[in-house]
């Protein structure tokens, strides 16, 4: 969840009006996973939430980068799709 869209509100007021967008609009999610602190393909657990509450709403969820590991298991069998850092992919699928 991008913390510039919800300054100023409590954590669990901005995840609520957050997760009901995702269950509300018909859309894709894209997860911005960069590297983080050297970690490449970060995802952390508010990525990892929204990406959970996009496969329980049958959302196509992409990844920016490629699969982060540690999730490996989860975010292929959820159906996450890795975009390797090209946007122009999003057009294709």
């Amino acid at each position: 969840m991008p913390e510039e869209c919800f300054k100023g509100e409590k954590k669990n007021i901005a995840s609520y009006t957050h997760f009901n967008r995702i269950a509300t609009i018909d859309a894709y999610i894209l997860i911005v996973n960069v590297e983080k602190n050297n970690i490449k393909n970060y995802i952390g657990p508010n990525s990892l939430c929204e990406i959970a509450f996009g496969f329980y709403y049958k959302r196509k969820v992409y990844l920016l980068n490629d699969i982060y590991e540690p999730f490996k298991d989860e975010l292929e069998g959820w159906g996450v799709i890795p975009l390797n850092g090209d946007l122009n992919k999003l057009g294709e699928i």
